[in-house]
């Protein structure tokens, strides 16, 4: 998936630490593979048991790469 996301011109989405922290569970689901320029990835938040929590709005986002904010550091999601 990296390798995907390197290819995109776009922006970084930053996921807070209050998102992290409340759903520390994050899933990401690429879809539109055909158009690199219009490669979407999905986050979908989880609670503990696995079951996917809906929020008010989806999260989709034209991105190079994802960074999730942590308590410890910055990771890069792969």
């Amino acid at each position: 998936m990296e390798s995907l996301l390197q290819k995109i011109p776009g922006v970084s989405i930053l996921i807070s630490n209050v998102i992290v922290k409340e759903f520390p569970s994050i899933s990401l689901f690429v879809s539109n593979l055909n158009s690199d320029e219009n490669l979407l990835i999905k986050t979908v938040f989880t609670d503990e048991k696995g079951n996917k929590i809906k929020l008010k709005e989806n999260i989709i986002e034209r991105i190079k790469t994802v960074f999730i904010s942590t308590d410890s550091d910055k990771k890069i999601v792969q």
